[in-house]
């Protein structure tokens, strides 16, 4: 519980979300959708079709972000 707050509460993550509201959306309904999907990865691979799609397990992904909604390279370190 103590660090999904601090994750929701952080400002950075808010800052990220309110310039890219749109593509986190889109995002959430390709995960829903399977043509939807389908339809954005064929700007990828213009082969593949829906029937070559099966459903599988949610993937984790993490990037370090700072105070002003920016996404960091690499590693982050702190002082102090």
């Amino acid at each position: 519980p103590g660090e999904l707050w601090g994750s929701i509460s952080y400002s950075g993550l808010w800052r990220l979300a309110g310039r890219h509201w749109r593509a986190g959306l889109d995002e959430v309904a390709r995960s829903f959708s399977r043509r939807r999907f389908g339809e954005s990865l064929r700007r990828l691979v213009p082969d593949i079709s829906d029937a070559d799609l099966s459903p599988g397990r949610a993937g984790v992904r993490a990037q370090a972000l700072d105070r002003r909604g920016r996404l960091c390279s690499d590693f982050v370190i702190e002082r102090g």
